[in-house]
């Protein structure tokens, strides 16, 4: 469901958005992974905290946001690169598919 929310949510931007620049648009839709990731990975440490996760649990999302983290890095930094739509659709991509690893794992431990 999240994730549908986001492609319709840059979906409407890359048709309704006239006049945005393909920096705005990267900024802007990887912003929304970015936000969706850091908000999952706070609830799964208020879980942990809270004794609802176990330590392989908290080991698992930590392993898999590792991975994700310095490659959102580099799509925020490409996204002053783009020049183009498409550079900035193939940069989003990149973000969603590690964000998506990321949440995956943070359902998988029971974060919901």
């Amino acid at each position: 469901m999240e994730r549908l929310a986001l492609l319709l949510t840059a979906a409407l931007c890359l048709v309704g958005c006239a006049g945005v620049t393909p920096q705005q648009l990267c900024y802007t839709a990887s912003a929304a992974t970015v936000h969706s990731v850091d908000l999952g990975m706070t609830v799964a440490g208020d879980l942990y905290r809270a004794g609802k996760l176990s330590d392989a649990q908290k080991a698992k999302i930590v392993a898999v946001y590792d991975v994700y983290q310095p490659v959102a890095v580099g799509v925020v930094t490409a996204c002053k690169a783009v020049s183009t739509q498409a550079d900035a659709e193939a940069q989003v991509k990149k973000i969603q598919a590690e964000g998506d690893l990321v949440l995956t794992a943070l359902v998988g431990a029971g974060v919901q």
